[in-house]
């Protein structure tokens, strides 16, 4: 009767492990996949960009599209500089850098 009860017990608490480390993999895994998510979002927005400027190059003015598609690439992730790196360069290109500042 003993030995049963402790088979029981350690039945379990093996269970239970399983069950903990089945559950922070797929935290893990959700959290990498938002992180994924995010990350696509952010060079779609910046590709977006770049083709946006190589269709309006000859255009001296700046294009508010292409600003709106970098501020949404930095309310992605904040974090990163090479957005502003490339907002800066489009309005040095475009001869705006007062307009930035």
């Amino acid at each position: 009767m003993y030995l049963k009860k402790q088979k029981r017990k350690i039945a379990i608490f093996v269970f239970n492990i399983l069950i903990m480390f089945m559950s922070l993999f797929s935290i893990f895994f959700f959290v990498n996949k938002i992180k994924y998510e995010d990350n696509f979002k952010y060079n779609d927005y910046l590709r977006e960009a770049a083709t946006q400027i190589s269709l309006t190059y000859n255009d001296s003015d700046i294009n508010s599209d292409i600003v709106d598609t970098y501020r949404k690439a930095i309310e992605v992730d904040a974090h990163r500089s090479e957005v502003y790196i490339r907002l800066l360069d489009y309005y040095i290109s475009k001869g705006q850098t007062k307009t930035v500042f």
